[in-house]
């Protein structure tokens, strides 16, 4: 099989809002937890191997954002803590 697209990684924050911040109407958040997860083709990919299927992912890898070129050796499904 192979699996055609945007290879991304999402991340998750989890945490406590206390307040809403002065500047703009947007919460304030005290981060407890992080996760990063397969998104996009690479989610699809890792999906179609759970299921039993054998093959390639061929697709653009783009950074982005303020962690732009960060590259986490493993981060198939796992979570920080």
């Amino acid at each position: 099989m192979l699996v055609v697209g945007d290879v991304m990684l999402d991340r998750y924050w989890f945490g406590d809002v206390q307040r809403i911040s002065p500047e703009a109407p947007v919460p304030v958040v005290l981060i407890g937890r992080e996760e990063e997860r397969l998104g996009g083709a690479a989610n699809v990919a890792w999906n179609c191997k759970a299921l039993g299927a054998r093959g390639s992912v061929f697709g653009g890898l783009v950074a982005r954002g303020s962690q732009s070129g960060h590259r986490p050796a493993d981060r198939s499904h796992r979570s920080k803590s």
